[in-house]
């Protein structure tokens, strides 16, 4: 299959804006007769959106203001902790905003496979090095998730015991 067509078809198939404005300067430099790399790395920045920025505040400001549902003469300290955890929230926005969607391992390996002749080589490596890492990440999180399950089982059937043998304990100390 061609590369144009190729980057095209997962343009249109990710679903993702950001990574299809990054597919679309990749197709156009190769049209222009530049390399894959460069305009992949120049494209995997992500902009400035207002709406994200309103999100990230929104999430981390939002929750102070449950305070009013306790009692509204709280109203202070809600709008403080709000405000608070507002500015926290876009600034950690703003600090996440610069952060490259494609990673540099991803744009070296497609540098080096373009400048070698063996890209569809690369990419299988990067592919091969992601998938050790999903598996690594799976496997920790099931480790993680085992013991968390047996406690949440054992409080159930603890709850239902207790359940089940309070009434017969209060029926035994009333006779």
């Amino acid at each position: 299959m061609p590369i144009l067509e190729g980057l095209t078809i997962t343009r249109e198939t990710s679903g993702n804006a950001m990574f299809e404005k990054m597919y679309s300067r990749v197709i156009d430099a190769i049209r222009e007769g530049e390399t894959i790399a460069r305009p992949m790395k120049a494209a995997s920045v992500p902009n400035f959106h207002p709406v994200a920025l309103f999100f990230w505040i929104a999430l981390l400001g939002g929750p102070p203001l449950g305070i009013l549902i306790i009692k509204v003469e709280f109203w202070q300290i809600a709008a403080i902790g709000s405000a608070a955890l507002g500015t926290i929230g876009a600034m950690a926005y703003l600090l996440r905003m610069k952060g490259r969607v494609v990673e540099d391992l991803v744009i070296n390996m497609v540098d080096v496979g373009e400048e070698t002749g063996e890209l569809d080589t690369m990419l299988y490596k990067v592919a091969d090095y992601y998938e050790e890492e999903v598996q690594n990440l799976t496997d920790g999180m099931m480790k993680l998730i085992e013991p968390l399950m047996i406690i949440v089982l054992g409080g159930i059937v603890g709850f239902i015991v207790i359940a089940l043998f309070m009434p017969l304990a209060l029926i035994t100390n009333l006779s």
